[in-house]
């Protein structure tokens, strides 16, 4: 009889060792499938409306090698200024070094993601610059251009004419710099 509650004494406590047990605890931003694939998602339409349509034709995988989907989707993206794709380009890269950064998102961006993230470092890093063009004169319209700058001072863009300023040659050549600490990081 003594064996019996022993055996049963035993059986429990197994039991509650394997409730306890139930896995390694998990930190607290771990995802989980379902939310990975989410951001997963997230992450793609990132790349493909911030920064696959603003690369140079050559720098990255042509899109015709890419998914069906994403063809459709950059066929659908509408055209913008040389200023407007710069910006969205900088502004897409950023946002996705920085979701690399974070443990639970970098092996989501760095394995689906990289060679396009390297291809927009390469870009931004190593494509030659205009040389800046004397002043104009200021005022909201030169000779029909319109000023866009919407936050830079001194950038006018008339369809594809593009005027680069000193003022806006400096920022290029800063973020030149800044994005190559970020391309040897990776490198």
């Amino acid at each position: 009889m003594t064996l019996k509650l022993e055996l049963k004494l035993l059986v429990e406590q197994e039991r509650e060792a394997v409730g306890q047990q139930s896995g390694p605890k998990l930190a607290a931003d771990t995802l989980s499938i379902a939310q990975s694939k989410s951001a997963g998602s997230v992450v793609q339409m990132v790349v493909a409306l911030g920064l696959l349509p603003n690369l140079l034709p050559g720098v990255g995988l042509a899109a015709d090698k890419r998914s069906s989907y994403l063809q459709d989707v950059l066929k659908a993206v509408p055209a913008r200024s040389v200023l407007e794709k710069y910006k969205q380009l900088v502004f897409s890269l950023e946002a996705l070094l920085d979701l690399s950064k974070t443990r639970s998102f970098s092996t989501l961006v760095t394995t689906k993601h990289i060679t396009d993230i390297i291809g927009c470092l390469v870009q931004i890093c190593h494509a030659p610059l205009m040389k800046p063009t004397s002043p104009e004169p200021a005022g909201d319209e030169v000779d029909g251009m319109k000023d866009i700058s919407a936050g830079v001072e001194g950038i006018q863009v008339k369809e594809e004419a593009f005027v680069m300023t000193g003022e806006l040659h400096g920022r290029l050549a800063q973020d030149q710099q800044r994005f190559k600490v970020e391309l040897d990081r990776i490198g």
